[in-house]
């Protein structure tokens, strides 16, 4: 397995290739057809010492007087001693600070030497082994845009991010734009005066922490870690393919992917989708008894989605995407293959149909290998367009599909 987030070499040879940033679906790797990715934050790895901390509430007070500080185990340009500076031009009653800081960090003497002359609400950390009661202890962050983020994430720590590295950019500015985390860009776009300010904001503005802290209990589940060795320890006698029913745990993915390029050009509506009004429909999709939602993975790993809405008593129409990374591999034509039937069985309805626009070949090559006809061809909302349609089988008392959890 390879561990990367940039997608920066010319090709990768490895089984799997591991990115658990939240823009990791947006990036091509070029590597073998067989290759599994484990891409986006469901896969984020995250330390031992976070697992005792699943379900953990997270209080959110009027003012934020506890933060916490934190920019890893490298801090060239000092920018620790500039966030201590501007808090303390904020006033603020009771406010206490944890700057936490690693033994071989090279501001180390300089960060001592200022601590002398603050009081006691600011405190330096310099031999931490488990963080996660610190973060706990935090009603707001700042921090560096690496992992730390996803830390921060699951435990529900409202956060402002610098941008410390080249390689922090784009997760950085995704959680900014997902609404985990508000990016204050690299260090040197701020004086100490916007810093405090910017600080000074959040502190004051609980609703947008709540927010913060709704979004990263969606980011950041803690069980990234096993379903990475999952995926390693697949027995070979295990099935390579299987399907099972969408749960709201999947949200964020298949949000991501209704949001891929490729996907929305070939939808009626190509603008992005925002979360707030995806989340609301999805939540009301999967709860509909019109409706039926499953996932197809692959060894683990989810590589697609169909959807069948009951359109009239008899027919139900089908939605279907396959995850950017998994194209190309016929798992459309599988996905239709396992659902259509079941469609039957849990819609009650006699045919299934599908509409594609006539240049989307993929597509329509799927649902040609799935058995369906094209029953007529026509214009909608501009668009030249297959209908395709197939009857469905009624599985006899007693029948089932193993593959289906």
């Amino acid at each position: 397995m390879v561990i990367d987030d940039t997608a920066h070499l010319p090709r990768y040879d490895a089984d799997i290739i591991l990115n658990h940033g939240l823009d990791a679906q947006q990036l091509a790797y070029n590597c073998a057809p067989d290759t599994l990715f484990l891409l986006g934050t469901r896969f984020a790895l995250l330390r031992p010492e976070f697992q005792r901390w699943h379900g953990m509430v997270r209080h959110c007070p009027e003012v934020a007087r506890k933060v916490i500080v934190t920019l890893g185990g490298s801090d060239a340009e000092n920018t620790t001693l500039k966030i201590i500076e501007a808090l303390e031009q904020i006033s603020i009653p009771d406010l206490e600070v944890r700057i936490v800081v690693g033994p071989l960090n090279p501001q180390l003497a300089e960060l001592q030497q200022a601590m002398v002359s603050l009081s006691s609400r600011f405190c330096l950390e310099t031999s931490v082994p488990d963080i996660a009661p610190l973060m706990a202890w935090a009603d707001l962050a700042v921090a560096a845009g690496g992992t730390t983020s996803w830390e921060l994430a699951f435990m529900k720590v409202p956060a402002l991010i610098f941008i410390l590295a080249d390689n922090q950019a784009a997760a950085a500015k995704a959680l900014d734009e997902f609404g985990t985390a508000r990016c204050l860009g690299h260090p040197g776009d701020l004086n100490r005066e916007e810093l405090a300010s910017a600080i000074s904001h959040l502190v004051h503005d609980k609703e947008a922490r709540q927010r913060m802290s709704k979004r990263a209990e969606v980011l950041v589940d803690g069980k990234g870690v096993e379903r990475v060795l999952k995926v390693m320890l697949l027995g070979a006698s295990e099935e390579a393919l299987r399907l099972r029913a969408a749960s709201q745990e999947d949200a964020l993915l298949l949000w991501q992917w209704a949001n891929d390029p490729v996907t929305r050009r070939n939808l009626f509506v190509s603008e992005p989708v925002s979360w707030v009004a995806y989340e609301a429909c999805y939540a009301e999709k999967i709860a509909s008894p019109d409706t039926r939602f499953w996932i197809l993975e692959y060894r683990h790993v989810p590589v697609g989605q169909i959807r069948y809405d009951r359109t009239d008593a008899d027919r139900a129409r089908i939605s279907l995407s396959i995850a950017p990374a998994y194209r190309c591999r016929s798992l459309g034509t599988q996905l239709l293959r396992l659902t259509t039937d079941l469609a039957n069985q849990e819609l009650g309805v006699r045919a299934v149909e599908g509409i594609t626009f006539v240049e989307n070949r993929a597509s329509n090559r799927a649902f040609v290998r799935a058995g369906f006809e094209v029953i007529e061809e026509k214009s909608i909302a501009g668009h030249a367009c297959f209908v395709f349609r197939r009857s469905c089988l009624p599985l006899h008392s007693g029948e089932s599909h193993g593959a289906v959890h």
